[in-house]
């Protein structure tokens, strides 16, 4: 399903909004400015970014507010044998 919406047909004022750029997100807080500053794609997806509006600057990075605690299961390195023996790729032995 595809949502968008703009200052019509909002449910309520809109906050946020987030345009789709060649090198990432450009994540704008409309109560601030009309612009803002770009989230890379390659970025960390364990990094915590602020949610308040006055500091998404447009010519200033993205505010981070640190690292999200790991989520047992869900990170990319997670030792072999946590992962279950039905999921790993079999081995051919010569």
């Amino acid at each position: 399903m595809r949502m968008v919406f703009d200052e019509s047909s909002a449910p309520d004022r809109l906050e946020w909004a987030y345009v789709l750029r060649p090198v990432g997100v450009e994540v704008i807080a409309l109560t601030q400015d009309t612009r803002g500053p770009v989230v890379g794609w390659d970025s960390d997806p364990l990094l915590s970014y602020s949610d308040e509006p006055q500091l998404w600057k447009p010519d200033a990075p993205a505010p981070l507010t640190g690292l999200r605690p790991a989520v047992p299961g869900l990170t990319a390195t997670r030792p072999p044998a946590a992962v279950p023996p039905s999921a790993r790729q079999p081995t051919t032995h010569r």
